[in-house]
């Protein structure tokens, strides 16, 4: 909690501000960790709080994209798949190539079919099958194209 965060903030100050970024990317992992164990429980209510907590005790959090995730996990948990979309149109928007950038098209295709927006659905599809193949977005991706009338 707090406690935690004011003991990052003060050792980042005696880092080098080069080795300060471990030590956010840390906390972040480690903030997505318990929210996402939140989602899994159901525990909506304490994963948003956990959420904002974390926004408004490192909002450059919101840059390295796991707040963003999160977020739009959170999103989908609550049934809000339009805002959920349009978060996982920013991480994916970002165009960096990341060991999340397959779960956050995995998510996306998975949103934009709830929406009925095949279309965009089909061309993230499209992208995911070239770039992963053999993955489970890859599959996903091919089963969306199936259904869809490829």
């Amino acid at each position: 909690g707090r406690a935690a965060l004011r003991s990052l903030r003060s050792t980042t100050g005696d880092l080098k501000p080069s080795d300060a970024w471990k030590l956010y990317a840390v906390n972040d992992a480690a903030q997505s960790a318990t929210i996402r164990t939140y989602l899994d429980q159901g525990a909506l209510a304490e994963a948003q709080t956990a959420l904002t907590q974390w926004e408004n005790d490192t909002p450059m959090s919101k840059l390295s994209g796991d707040l963003l995730l999160t977020e739009a996990r959170l999103y989908i948990q609550a049934g809000d798949f339009r805002r959920a979309a349009a978060l996982l149109a920013v991480c994916l928007g970002n165009d960096v190539m990341t060991s999340q950038l397959p779960d956050i098209m995995h998510l996306q295709l998975d949103t934009l079919m709830r929406l009925k927006r095949a279309p965009e659905a089909r061309a993230l599809a499209e992208e995911a099958v070239k770039r992963f193949p053999g993955l489970p977005v890859a599959g996903r991706a091919e089963a969306i194209l199936r259904d869809t009338g490829r």
